[in-house]
């Protein structure tokens, strides 16, 4: 599998990286298992830096307007999406007006402000409860 996750409910983040070649039955694979796991409402960094080809426009595309069907009416948090060249931003854009949701959606060069990115526009509250 060139793309891994893993779901924190308690923090309702999605973190998922691709490697090597991904293909668009490898994304929808990844969104079809977020979405059993009952996570599509929740915030996702989607971290492509060590995809080594790109995509072409078609199939990113195409992956926006199945994304966005198989999304329906469910509330979606916001995505950071990370990557490491001019053509996957350019993806990535190809992607967001593809899917046309109505949710945050920035693409980023590292990780780190990535994620800072999204506890700042969804920030996860505290669930110990007030302190004493």
């Amino acid at each position: 599998m060139s793309i891994t996750w893993t779901v924190s409910h308690p923090l309702r983040l999605v973190i998922a990286t691709g490697k090597g070649e991904v293909t668009a039955a490898d994304i929808l694979f990844y969104v079809d298992e977020i979405g059993k796991a009952g996570a599509i409402s929740y915030r996702k960094l989607l971290d492509l830096t060590g995809v080594a080809i790109a995509m072409p426009q078609a199939d990113v595309r195409s992956i926006g307007t199945r994304f966005a069907s198989r999304a329906g009416d469910a509330q979606l948090g916001p995505s950071a999406v990370v990557v490491g060249s001019d053509a996957f931003v350019k993806l990535a854009k190809v992607f967001d007006a593809a899917a046309q949701l109505n949710r945050p959606l920035r693409i980023f060069r590292d990780r780190h402000t990535a994620r800072e990115w999204l506890d700042e526009v969804a920030p996860v509250a505290a669930r110990d409860g007030p302190s004493n």
